[in-house]
């Protein structure tokens, strides 16, 4: 699962990749991919300033 953001002025990256991936668990996008038979859900918080971009990964226990 990725979640894309574009940083704003003022904004800090590591403050949005946190965001990103949170915005995912809310969702609950990884445990309706398991519901569904999927096995391990990759979840991908990428952000993007300009040309730079910075990407957090996590791999969430399985419920």
């Amino acid at each position: 699962v990725m979640e894309f953001k574009r940083l704003e002025k003022g904004e800090e990256m590591e403050e949005q990749l946190t965001a990103a991936l949170a915005q995912i668990r809310e969702k609950q996008c990884p445990a309706t991919l398991r519901a569904e038979g999927c096995g391990e859900v990759l979840e991908l918080a990428i952000v993007f300033d300009g040309k730079r971009l910075m990407v957090r990964e996590r791999l969430p226990a399985t419920e």
